[in-house]
């Protein structure tokens, strides 16, 4: 698996604070980055079917563990800057608000697309989501 590909993940925030981005509609090229290991050394190797089948199911598993910890990661801080901006506008009694998707609305819009983008790499290597990852 590509470490360094799962670890681009933590950059989804930077390409959209304070950068007037739209809403994101494709997911990032990281996700195919992330899946090529199991696809190149495991999923294309010579092996039997049911190697293939374990040994592809072990690595989408570990991949898994890492990428929904680094996900969690996101989400978390997501969620204190928000907190942080909440109590802000409270003490200045700001009624002012924006309906325009905020940069912290579009960084989880382009993580959900990542990560139905790495469901479907999963599902086109025949590793199926009732592994229970």
């Amino acid at each position: 698996m590509s470490r360094p590909a799962v670890l681009q993940t933590l950059a989804v925030p930077r390409l959209y604070r304070r950068t007037n981005r739209q809403m994101p509609t494709e997911p990032l090229p990281y996700v195919p980055q992330m899946i090529a290991p199991i696809e190149n050394e495991i999923f294309f190797a010579e092996l039997p079917k049911s190697v293939k089948h374990e040994w592809c199911s072990d690595a989408a598993k570990d991949l898994t563990i890492r990428y929904s910890e680094t996900v969690s990661e996101i989400l978390l801080s997501l969620k204190k800057t928000e907190d942080s901006l909440a109590m802000l506008k409270r003490g200045r009694k700001s009624a002012v608000q924006s309906s325009a998707s905020s940069d912290e609305d579009k960084i989880r819009a382009q993580l959900k697309l990542d990560v139905h983008e790495l469901g479907s790499k999963f599902k086109s290597l025949s590793v199926e989501n009732r592994e229970r990852f």
